[in-house]
């Protein structure tokens, strides 16, 4: 076992010497088989191991039992261990989301913390093929597509999933025979949560009547899914750049590219209008077809679409543009800004750092990139403050915020309600707005911070997709 997941980990370069990574563990099977296997490998592959376990705030007794169960294993295993809590049930309210999905928000931000705090390089995950032969299954019923086929990779950005080449049956049997003991989540007999009843009846049925090799092949799919989605991807950017052009905070979509496949045709399309949004989400296939059949309309017909965004019918193309610019309410005070999601009253800011490959800068009215070892000062998020500046050139010409508002014609009552992110007294972004010049991605980026204003909770209600 310990030799398979280290040619899985060969094959697909998941780490360097000398790399340090940040381990999740639950306390469960897969995490504990995966942090196992990545300290028997730490001397042969270099690396350097920090675990992380994430407490929900959700199974009173049992988490408790589950933090201790994690501690004491790291103790025996010789591992950094940080134990963390968020109440994911409060910010499942706070965020619109389900406790599931706030969940995932929350580990995604503890782990970029902690990954920021030590220099590691790396997450591992401890998802394995059973995991990724659910997510198949899910995903094609619920109609993704490609794209949603081949989700769970082996290296997506800083996440590894070193487990991907063993099914759950392997790793219990590996932790029999090393004699490992693990904790068992009691939600995870639930048949009434989707994937419980996937994992527990709808692959045992698969596997019984169709096919016994069910999760392997379900793996094997995913994997040429992700072969051909990335191929279609390098396609489509190479004719989005023939045929869209950027037009201020608009795109302009060049009736040209018609010529192209119907496929082509949806891909550009969903590109350009998941650029000006800022995100994937409730960006359906219907509105990519609506923008489509908007080319055989007259010039000036419009429609509306979600996070207001507005795709209209121009000569010789479609310009899709936002309906109008809102401020967006912040809470009082500063909020110190890191890796991870923050709940804003209006919205959500999601920050990133990423390793900069020198690709493309997504920027959008509400994406926004930065050279993140440029910034020195401590980000904040708030409202204006008397001294604040903007730097409005890449030589570092700067105004002040207030002409810059006054140069915009901001009506004077909405000026205190912009969220700004802030370094000291200098504005790197006007949510909605422009963003300053002095952190600018360049050819020496190495890392670049990504920030991500999501509005969808303030859309009206025919905008919203249920």
């Amino acid at each position: 076992m310990i030799k398979k997941v280290e040619r899985f980990m060969r094959e697909n370069k998941m780490t360097v010497p000398g790399d340090s990574l940040i381990v999740g563990v639950s306390g469960g099977a897969d995490s504990v088989c995966l942090l196992y296997i990545l300290r028997s490998l730490r001397k042969t592959l270099d690396i350097e191991l920090t675990a992380c376990h994430v407490m929900h705030g959700i199974r009173g007794e049992e988490a408790e039992r589950d933090a201790a169960f994690t501690v004491d294993l790291c103790e025996r295993l010789g591992v950094p261990c940080r134990v963390e809590r968020r109440d994911v049930p409060h910010l499942a309210v706070q965020m619109n989301m389900t406790v599931e999905e706030a969940g995932r928000y929350a580990r995604r931000q503890i782990f970029e913390q902690l990954r920021t705090e030590t220099g590691a390089r790396k997450i591992a995950l401890a998802h394995h093929m059973d995991d990724l032969a659910e997510t198949v299954l899910m995903n094609a019923a619920r109609g993704t597509g490609i794209k949603g086929l081949a989700s769970l990779r082996p290296v997506r950005g800083s996440y590894i999933r070193p487990l991907l080449c063993a099914e759950r049956a392997e790793i219990e049997e590996f932790l029999r025979r090393e004699g490992l003991t693990y904790c068992t989540d009691s939600t995870n007999l639930d048949t009434e949560i989707t994937r419980n009843a996937v994992r527990e009846i709808i692959l045992p049925e698969t596997e019984e009547r169709v096919n016994k090799k069910t999760r392997l092949h379900l793996s094997v799919l995913s994997r040429e899914a992700g072969e051909v989605s990335d191929f279609l991807e390098s396609e489509c950017e190479a004719r989005r750049r023939k045929y869209v052009s950027r037009r201020e905070d608009a795109v302009f979509i060049e009736e040209a590219f018609l010529e192209e496949s119907h496929l082509m045709q949806s891909m550009i399309v969903k590109s350009a209008l998941c650029e000006l949004a800022g995100t994937e989400k409730d960006i359906a296939r219907r509105h990519v077809e609506d923008i489509l059949k908007l080319f055989a309309n007259e010039s000036g017909r419009r429609i509306d679409l979600p996070y207001r965004l507005m795709a209209v019918r121009k000569t010789g193309g479609i310009s899709i543009s936002g309906r109008k610019k809102q401020v967006r309410e912040v809470p009082r005070g500063e909020v110190v800004l890191a890796p991870g999601t923050f709940a804003m009253e209006k919205g959500v800011l999601n920050v990133k750092i990423l390793e900069y490959d020198g690709g493309a800068i997504p920027q959008n009215m509400y994406t926004k990139t930065f050279d993140y070892d440029k910034i020195k000062d401590t980000l904040k998020l708030r409202t204006r403050l008397p001294g604040d500046f903007i730097v409005i050139n890449p030589d570092g010409r700067r105004k002040s915020f207030s002409d810059y508002l006054t140069d915009m014609k901001v009506d004077k009552e909405l000026r205190d309600k912009i969220p700004l992110v802030a370094r000291g007294k200098e504005i790197l972004w006007a949510i909605g707005m422009r963003s300053g010049e002095s952190c600018r991605v360049d050819e020496k980026t190495q890392r670049s911070l990504v920030m991500t204003f999501t509005n969808d909770n303030l859309e009206e209600q025919d905008d919203r997709q249920h």
